[in-house]
């Protein structure tokens, strides 16, 4: 073998791996969510909030907004790996704490019409209690997160159609599975590395 092949396979085998390694440690910031993943679940409680009603366009007392985070590197290829965040920021007048839901890594033509669809709404959030009662969240800057929510007197859904071309109600509503993953995802890229420590490695804020 040529040493032109052996600098190749070195390269391929040996020294990219390395390189995607250190992108991944150094660009990637990334909390071990994993760990305090249950922890964080078991606080999670349902409170009542009232959706706004907008007359015209959205205000920062309802708005939408889309994203992505960076989840590091694919070794094959070295493509980088991002999830795909929707975001919509609500103000609740009763409590005048400013919330906002995160749905994480979801089929946007699912979801595009939901801030619609919760317009004037009662709804139920599930927030973390310890998020709730925290005087540095609910701010317009630093809202309370919410991974999950339900209608109160019916479910958030839109019409569409079964495959029998019936017409049915689907629900916008998060499944457990899709709650879980937006819990985990913001504890692990999303959250950071300053609250991580302090809510789940010391016994005092920051």
């Amino acid at each position: 073998m040529s040493s032109k092949s052996i600098g190749w396979l070195v390269g391929i085998f040996v020294l990219f791996p390395i390189f995607v390694f250190i992108y991944n440690r150094v660009m990637v910031s990334e909390n071990d969510g994993a760990k305090y993943l249950q922890v964080y679940l078991q606080q999670i409680i349902p409170y009542k909030i009232v959706v706004p009603q907008m007359s015209t366009a959205y205000t920062n007392q309802l708005k939408v907004e889309y994203d992505s985070y960076r989840a590091g590197a694919n070794p094959i290829g070295f493509k980088g790996i991002t999830g795909q965040l929707m975001l919509i920021s609500i103000y609740d007048k009763k409590s005048r704490k400013f919330f906002k839901i995160y749905l994480c890594d979801i089929n946007r033509q699912r979801t595009f019409s939901l801030a619609d669809k919760l317009e004037g709404k009662e709804i139920l959030v599930y927030v973390n209690k310890e998020d709730l009662t925290d005087s540095d969240y609910g701010t317009q800057k630093n809202p309370v997160p919410v991974f999950n929510f339900t209608g109160t007197n019916e479910k958030i859904a839109v019409e569409s159609t079964d495959n029998n071309n019936n017409l049915v109600m689907r629900s916008l509503e998060p499944t457990k599975p899709e709650c879980e993953h937006n819990v985990l995802t913001y504890l692990t890229y999303l959250m950071s590395e300053d609250a991580f420590k302090a809510r789940f490695l010391t016994n005092t804020k920051h």
